[in-house]
């Protein structure tokens, strides 16, 4: 931490502050003109449509772009916040819906930490700030459906930490786990009751990252209550944001029980690697 050295895979930054190398690389790496993101999701888009289903991406800025006053060069920030306005101008030229999350989170800055310090991952509060910016978008106007409320509070060890140093030595650097309190969304005794009588399908399908499947995070939750709605999480762990959704449209879900519309979350820092929309689909994942 003095000398702002890690492992590969770490960028140390102020005040104990933590970033993966992942989001320094991705504007160094990306696919010319993002020709072959602009081409995938305009893809998977037109597969949705075909099924009668909506698309709608949440791209996610990086965490070295929100916090850069943690960063001694704001080169890189710089570069990010280009990489998402790029992103996101990409969507709109291909006329696909998406959300804007990096103006949301920004604002919320003063109401709390969005990222987890020492962790790749947001906060609760991080994905319930890009919650509510989905229902805006989607023009929810009532979320009386679903009751938010806080869980029992859990010690979280950051993924990033472990790149500088682990076991007991990380609390005495500054570096020990990080507390967590996650959300959980119950169902209104009225809206349960016209459910009885309303439709059997999920309206919401949410496929996405760790940023999503991990329930500590809290997405799915803020979700269901920003929407007023059921949302169903296909989210994966480990595997990027393309495989989850290719496994999707392999699935028997879209079928059996279409959703009105589909939300992807996208961390922007993917665009960076080059092999991303190669990603193959894991048939355990299929049903």
């Amino acid at each position: 931490l003095i000398f702002r050295e890690g492992r590969p895979g770490v960028v140390v930054g102020n005040d104990g502050w933590l970033f993966s190398r992942e989001e320094f690389a991705a504007p160094l790496e990306r696919t010319p003109d993002l020709a072959e993101a602009s081409a995938g999701v305009a893809e998977i888009r037109a597969s949705l449509a075909d099924q009668g289903i909506d698309l709608v991406v949440v791209p996610l800025p990086a965490k070295a772009d929100i916090y850069r006053e943690h960063l001694s060069d704001a080169t890189i920030p710089d570069d990010l916040a280009q990489l998402y306005d790029d992103f996101i101008a990409l969507l709109a030229r291909e006329g696909i819906r998406y959300v804007d999350t990096r103006n949301p989170m920004l604002m919320a800055k003063t109401g709390g930490p969005l990222f987890l310090t020492t962790d790749t991952h947001w906060t609760p509060l991080g994905a319930g700030v890009v919650a509510s910016a989905v229902g805006q978008e989607l023009g929810v106007t009532s979320s009386g459906a679903y009751t938010i409320s806080p869980a029992a509070a859990t010690d979280r060890e950051g993924d990033l930490a472990k790149f500088i140093v682990t076991g007991e030595l990380a609390p005495l650097v500054g570096l020990g786990p990080e507390s967590v309190t996650p959300y959980q969304a119950t169902t209104s005794a009225d809206a349960a009751a016209g459910d009885i009588f309303g439709p059997s399908s999920i309206p919401y399908v949410l496929v996405g990252t760790s940023y999503s499947a991990n329930e500590l995070w809290s997405f799915d939750a803020s979700l269901k209550a920003a929407l007023g709605a059921d949302v169903l999480n296909m989210a994966e762990e480990g595997k990027g944001p393309i495989a989850p959704m290719r496994a999707l449209l392999a699935s028997d879900t879209l079928r059996d029980s279409p959703p009105e519309t589909v939300i992807w979350e996208f961390p922007v820092r993917y665009l960076g690697q080059p092999k991303l929309w190669d990603a193959p689909v894991a048939q355990e994942a299929v049903k």
